[in-house]
């Protein structure tokens, strides 16, 4: 499915979330989780906003973001409403890949792009692969993502 065909990603209370309003919410959580756009590094917020997002649990970026904070293997992603589990972490992380990150990605999703190369970085959910990690973030900082263009280097 390409990405014109998913003018959705969620409904909200039976409406329907713009592409747009999508972006804005994968683009604070990234402001909240790097510190982008001059926001502190809050990672109580990021969490927030991910679980409370509109249908979080049928969206792959939303599930791939939820294993981050539940895995203990990834310090940097702690929010203190979240127990550290891998056994959880590893279910969100093969929802995201159920609901189809890759084909998102493939259909030009930069966050998804992101979300997929830190998942083939980290092997989370995935079989590492540093050389397909690569390939992931070189598509999303191609589209101006910053945090794949800093994990290029």
């Amino acid at each position: 499915m390409d990405i014109n065909s998913r003018k959705l990603l969620m409904q909200e209370k039976g409406a329907v979330v713009p592409r747009e309003r999508v972006n804005e919410l994968y683009q604070k959580i990234d402001e909240y989780v790097y510190g982008m756009n001059r926001r502190e590094i809050d990672m109580e917020k990021a969490y927030e906003t991910i679980s409370t997002a509109p249908n979080s649990e049928s969206n792959a970026i939303l599930n791939s973001w939820k294993g981050r904070f539940a895995d203990p293997g990834l310090p940097l992603y702690k929010s203190s409403r979240v127990e550290e589990n891998q056994s959880r972490a590893k279910v969100f992380y093969r929802k995201a890949v159920e609901l189809d990150i890759e084909g998102m990605a493939e259909a030009g999703d930069k966050y998804a792009q992101a979300c997929l190369g830190e998942m083939y970085q980290c092997e989370d959910g995935v079989n590492m692969n540093y050389s397909t990690a690569v390939k992931w973030y070189r598509k999303a900082a191609e589209q101006g993502h910053a945090d794949a263009q800093d994990n290029l280097g």
